[in-house]
């Protein structure tokens, strides 16, 4: 017995594991997407806020430092001379400590004061003036620009009374503080949950394994015909469940192999008495088989003997006749030689010697011809029983065959008022066994004498017999009563009659089935309607196959 190959299979630690450490690390991230996804639209509000708040209060800055100018008047001078220099001076301490990028210029995009590095370039780059340029026709600022290779959420607040324009951003992306502590967070939270995931979930793992490999050693015992009675428990009810339905399963297992053992037992004890009768019964049909094959033996030999019995009778029948007719010619010419002698103790005439001769001449015709005819019987007599007792192979042609069974069956015929038409289309020869085939065709014959005109007077029997290619067909009708549909399928069996106790043994059709289809190679087919007839159609090879040895 062959087993498909197994898949790789997992352990159930390992699997207890791996689910564990799944769904941590899938609530983690589930939890901290849906925190990200919540709070982008916060930060960005936020940071939008952030950046109009840090401009106000450095345009309140620049007011402040404006007014305390304007109390020193040659600082105020300078002042209107060079804006940005005193502003630097006076503003750079405070602005410094904004958390946030600043850059503060005047209307017509001049840079007074930032505390960025690099802010006089930045104002002079075409996106800074493009933004400008907006807050100064009070459209719709940029959502994001470029701001030292970094993208910021920019606010302008434009300080008319001044001339000058603040503008304050605020970091977009992982560049703002609170979104890159929210992600470094989620990150952390996830590195995290997969180690204490890693570390928790082997030990749950192994709690859970532990009553489960108890009960695969408790049903590995149960396989190899070891039953226990206490079987393990643990601390999932289901498990537990599960252990008290094996437990179950187990004593059914146990009590029914006990069943089967004893079943087993009764049937073995019942098989050796049924075995014991069958051989005494095969005893007895053997010795009943050895007996009907002898009695089929010898039945079969005594219809051949009861033939050659008929053959016998009718030849000699058919030899009365010839012999009775050449004795009386030889008694006639016994009285003619008697009154011959006389004739010349007395004086011979011619007439006399003419007369004698004349008689001498008609008797020695008749006997020459009766003779040869009785030659002739006896000739086909010993053909005939050399080939019924020899069954030997030779080359014929079938119309003397046929010839010499109406010849044999003449006899019979002659007493009935039955009439035979035979019919054979041109010169048929053959290379096969003419014994056989004449005991076939004198069986059929007798068959539609017997059965077919039962109860009948005269009757038709007509033999047709034509060659098809390497086959030669035969054909043997009557118009007798047929043979009904529920026993046509039987007539060829051993023993099958209904002429039981009226001298049919039920072998003839049988003897003639086993000679067709095994020395002469052939078939039989059967065709009969009831009222109207019966037809034995033979299909033999015109050369018969050669036996096996």
């Amino acid at each position: 017995m062959t087993h498909a190959r197994r898949k790789r299979a997992w352990s159930f630690r390992g699997i207890v594991t791996a689910a564990l450490v799944t769904t941590a690390v899938l609530t983690f991230t589930l939890v901290g997407g849906a925190l990200l996804v919540y709070r982008i639209p916060a930060i960005e509000q936020e940071s939008f806020t952030y950046s109009d708040l840090m401009a106000s209060e450095t345009a309140e800055l620049l007011r402040d430092v404006v007014a305390d100018i304007a109390q020193d008047l040659q600082l105020y001078r300078q002042f209107l001379q060079e804006p940005e220099v005193v502003l630097q001076s006076r503003v750079s301490r405070y602005i410094y400590l904004i958390p946030v990028p600043i850059a503060v210029a005047d209307y017509q995009g001049n840079f007074l004061v930032g505390n960025f590095a690099g802010d006089q370039s930045l104002v002079a780059t075409d996106e800074f003036q493009a933004l400008l340029s907006a807050a100064l026709r009070r459209e719709p600022l940029p959502e994001t620009m470029s701001w030292q290779d970094i993208r910021v959420h920019p606010s302008v607040l434009p300080m008319d009374d001044m001339g000058w324009i603040v503008v304050a951003a605020v970091p977009s992306g992982m560049h703002n503080p609170a979104f890159a502590a929210i992600v470094y967070l989620m990150a952390g939270g996830f590195l995290g949950a997969c180690i204490i995931g890693m570390l928790i979930a082997p030990l749950w793992a192994r709690l859970l394994q532990r009553p489960v490999v108890a009960l695969i050693n408790s049903s590995t015992l149960v396989a190899n015909g070891y039953y226990q009675q206490d079987w393990p428990s643990g601390p999932v009810d289901e498990l537990n469940r599960l252990s008290q339905d094996l437990h179950l399963m187990a004593d059914k297992i146990h009590q029914r192999e006990q069943e089967l053992s004893e079943l087993n037992q009764r049937l073995e004890q019942r098989v050796e008495a049924r075995t014991a009768e069958l051989a005494e019964s095969n005893n007895a049909l053997s010795g009943a088989l050895e007996t009907l094959e002898r009695a089929q033996e010898e039945l079969i030999q005594s219809a051949k003997l009861a033939a050659l019995g008929e053959l016998v009778a009718g030849v000699a029948h058919e030899l009365n006749t010839p012999i009775g007719n050449g004795m009386m010619a030889a008694s006639t010419m016994e009285a003619a030689v008697r009154t011959f002698r006389k004739d010349m103790e007395e004086g011979l005439k011619r007439s006399s010697l003419d007369r004698f001769v004349e008689d001498m001449e008609q008797s020695a015709a008749i006997i020459s011809r009766n003779l040869s005819r009785s030659v002739a019987l006896v000739t086909n007599f010993k053909q005939v029983a050399v080939d019924r007792a020899s069954s030997q192979r030779r080359r014929f042609m079938l119309n003397e065959i046929v010839d010499e069974v109406m010849v044999m069956m003449h006899p019979t015929l002659s007493r009935l008022l039955h009439q035979i038409d035979i019919r054979i289309e041109g010169d048929i020869q053959m290379d096969s066994y003419p014994g056989p085939l004449e005991q076939v065709l004198t069986n059929f014959i007798q068959n539609a004498i017997i059965h077919g005109f039962e109860d009948r007077e005269a009757g038709d029997i007509a033999l047709h017999a034509y060659q098809s290619e390497q086959y030669v067909i035969i054909r043997i009708s009557d118009n007798g009563k047929g043979i009904p549909p529920e026993i046509i399928k039987r007539i060829f069996d051993p023993f099958f009659t209904t002429r039981l106790g009226s001298g049919g043994s039920g072998l003839g059709l049988n003897v003639v089935h086993n000679i067709v289809t095994g020395i002469l190679g052939g078939t039989i087919r059967v065709e009969s309607t009831l009222d109207e007839g019966t037809t034995m159609e033979l299909s033999l090879p015109a050369e018969a196959p050669v036996p096996e040895e």
